[in-house]
């Protein structure tokens, strides 16, 4: 197995959903609502990614929503990545017994 396979095959992807949602709504309440989930949900999938990747990725006050440098590189290629996946399964299955070019 690659590397990288095995590093995301230990990470749930939709913890990258959420980190979306947060970044895109900046803020856990907004997310929630989004998802359609409860804001504890969102917290916890959080609490999870922050303690995998090492980083805050958001901080808060009762001023201010901000991500981290961090969060803001990780949107830069999870937000587009999220896209292409998304349009990639929008495409009919391939008949069995036929190949994806005939």
């Amino acid at each position: 197995m690659s590397p990288e396979l095995e590093h995301f095959s230990k990470i749930d992807f939709n913890l990258f959903v959420v980190f979306m949602a947060v970044y895109e709504e900046r803020g856990f309440t907004r997310a929630a609502k989004r998802l359609n989930v409860g804001q504890p949900a969102i917290s916890n999938s959080i609490a999870k990614l922050r303690k995998i990747l090492g980083d805050r990725l958001f901080i808060a006050n009762s001023r201010s929503f901000r991500a981290t440098p961090r969060a803001t590189l990780l949107a830069a290629v999870i937000g587009p990545f999220l896209s292409r996946l998304y349009l990639a399964t929008l495409y009919p299955p391939v008949p069995q017994g036929q190949s994806a070019d005939s």
